[in-house]
């Protein structure tokens, strides 16, 4: 009477499948949300160490084409002497090595394999 007696009203079944129901939806939208957050953290760091890699082996290539640049240069004027020297002006074309897209790409190759390699494995 009045007191309460303590006594709990039971959750009709309706009740009780509508919290089942926003327990699986909430449970699912964490998983799916803490996923993507994995993925996103994991294509992100992959694209910075990618992109660590390329400038490392631009810088090195680049290194790799002032190299050859020097080399081809100091070749011309030795030969430029040499057409002096002999006094001939019908010399033949300059015989430097001429560096290609596929010797460039070669080169930063290897730069980028003794980067991140063990002296012994190179």
């Amino acid at each position: 009477e009045g007191g309460g007696g303590g006594q709990v009203k039971e959750p009709s079944p309706d009740a009780k499948q509508r919290a089942k129901r926003i327990s699986l939806l909430s449970g699912g939208i964490c998983a799916i949300l803490g996923s993507v957050y994995i993925l996103y953290r994991q294509t992100k760091l992959r694209a910075a160490s990618e992109h660590e890699e390329m400038t490392t082996g631009e810088r090195e290539s680049a290194k790799e084409l002032e190299v050859f640049e020097k080399d081809r240069v100091e070749k011309k004027e030795e030969e430029e002497e040499e057409k002096e020297k002999d006094g001939d002006e019908k010399a033949a074309a300059p015989k430097g090595k001429h560096v290609t897209f596929h010797d460039r790409r070669v080169i930063a190759y290897e730069n980028r394999i003794r980067a991140y390699s063990t002296p012994d494995k190179i």
